[in-house]
C-alpha cells in the first residue's frame, strides 16, 4: 500500500530523472489513490515554489515573456527622445536639451505651438520637425508659455531665438534653481547673490502686481489696501498691470511674447475689454488721490502699464524734484550753447 511519504518520493524521484511536468506523474503511476497522490502533489508544487532555483529560473521566464507582452491598456510606452547634437556649444546643447525635455514632460507627443520668426504666424507643428536641422551656432528655442488647444489639452508655445540669448536664458534659470535649493538648505540670500525682493520689508519700492482680470471687488478692497499701506509708510510703489499669464513668466521669455504679441495687439483687445481696463486706471487713480502722492504712468493699455507712485513731501518727492531741476538745468545750458554755435556760424558767414 502507498502511503504519503512513499508517494513524494516516488513524484520526486521520477520527477528528478523522467517527469517533466505534473501530468506525466499521474500516468506514470496510475495504482496510487487520488487522494493520496493529490495531496502528493500539493506538496510537490510547494516545494517547487521554495526552491530559489526555481524561482530563478521562472523570473527568467517572466523577464523573457514581458518583452513579448502587449501593451498596457493598450498604450505604447515611447522612450525618450535623444538628440544627439552637432552644432553649438556645450552649454547651448544643455539648454536645448532641458528645453527639449519641458516639451516632452508637458506634452508627450512632441506637438507644439510654433512662432514664424519672419511672419509671427503661430501654427501647429511637432518639436522632432521643428527641430530637424537646427544650427545651435545660431540659433536656438525656448518656451515662451503654455496655452491650452480646443480640446483643453496643455500645449506649449516654443519660439526660434538667437543662441545667446537662449544660453543667457538658460543661464539665468539655472542660478534660480540653485538660489532656490540653497535657501531650502537655509542658506543666506545675500551669500547667494540674491537681492532682497521688491515688495521685501526691507526695500525701498514696493512692486504690486494687479491684473487686468481683476475683479472690482479686489481692486477696491485688498489692492488698494496693499498700496496703500505702503504710501502711508512714506515708501515709493509701482504698480504693474499685466495679464494674468504673464506676471510669473521669466523676464527674456516675457519680452520675446511681448515683441510677438505686438502685431496682433490691436486685434485681440475688444472694445469690451479696452473699457475694462480704462476703468481699472480710473479706479486705481481715484484710489491713490485720496492721499497726497505724485502718479507717473507708463506703457501701453494693449499689453502692459505700470504706474509709479511717489508719496509728496517724502524723501523720493525731493529726489523727484531734484532731478527735474536738474534735468531743467541741463537742458537751458544745451540751449544756451546751441545759441553760441548759431552766433559763431552767423559771424563766419559775414565775414
Amino acid at each position: 500500500m502507498f502511503t504519503l511519504r512513499s508517494c513524494q518520493s516516488l513524484i520526486l524521484r521520477g520527477s528528478a530523472n523522467y517527469v517533466r511536468h505534473i501530468t506525466n506523474v499521474q500516468t506514470l503511476w496510475k495504482d496510487i489513490p487520488s487522494a493520496t497522490m493529490n495531496s502528493a502533489l500539493f506538496n510537490y508544487v510547494r516545494a517547487l515554489d521554495n526552491d530559489p532555483k526555481n524561482n530563478n529560473r521562472q523570473q527568467k521566464h517572466r523577464n523573457r515573456d514581458s518583452r513579448n507582452r502587449p501593451p498596457l491598456n493598450g498604450v505604447n510606452r515611447k522612450k525618450n527622445l535623444v538628440v544627439k547634437w552637432s552644432t553649438g556649444s556645450k552649454r547651448a546643447q544643455e539648454a536645448a536639451n532641458s528645453t527639449l525635455s519641458e516639451i516632452l514632460k508637458i506634452r508627450p507627443d512632441g506637438n507644439v505651438k510654433a512662432i514664424d520668426t519672419q511672419s509671427n504666424v503661430v501654427s501647429l507643428v511637432n518639436i522632432r520637425e521643428l527641430i530637424k536641422g537646427i544650427d545651435l551656432d545660431k540659433e536656438g528655442f525656448i518656451i515662451l508659455k503654455v496655452e491650452e488647444d480646443d480640446q483643453g489639452a496643455l500645449v506649449p508655445l516654443v519660439k526660434m531665438l538667437p543662441a545667446k540669448t537662449v544660453t543667457n536664458a538658460y543661464a539665468d534659470k539655472l542660478a534660480k534653481d540653485k538660489g532656490i535649493e540653497l535657501l531650502k538648505l537655509g542658506v543666506n540670500r545675500s551669500r547667494i547673490g540674491h537681492s532682497t525682493p521688491k515688495d521685501g520689508s526691507n526695500s525701498d519700492t514696493k512692486c504690486v502686481k494687479v491684473s487686468w482680470q481683476i475683479s472690482d471687488r479686489d481692486l477696491a478692497k485688498q489692492k488698494a489696501n496693499e498700496i496703500m499701506s505702503q504710501v502711508k509708510k512714506g515708501l515709493k510703489v509701482t504698480i504693474i498691470l499685466d495679464n494674468k499669464e504673464s506676471m510669473n513668466m521669466d523676464p527674456i521669455m516675457k519680452e520675446e511674447s511681448q515683441d510677438t504679441s505686438k502685431a496682433a495687439a490691436t486685434t485681440r483687445l475688444s472694445e469690451e475689454e479696452r473699457e475694462e481696463r480704462l476703468i481699472i486706471i480710473e479706479q486705481l487713480k481715484q484710489i491713490l488721490y485720496t492721499n497726497p502722492v505724485r502718479i507717473k504712468v507708463e506703457g501701453s493699455i494693449r499689453n502692459r502699464m505700470t504706474v509709479k507712485v511717489i508719496p509728496k513731501g517724502s524723501s523720493f518727492d525731493c529726489k523727484e524734484d531734484k532731478r527735474a531741476l536738474k534735468e531743467q538745468r541741463k537742458r537751458e545750458k544745451q540751449e544756451k550753447l546751441r545759441r553760441r554755435i548759431e552766433k559763431k556760424l552767423l559771424r563766419k558767414a559775414d565775414g
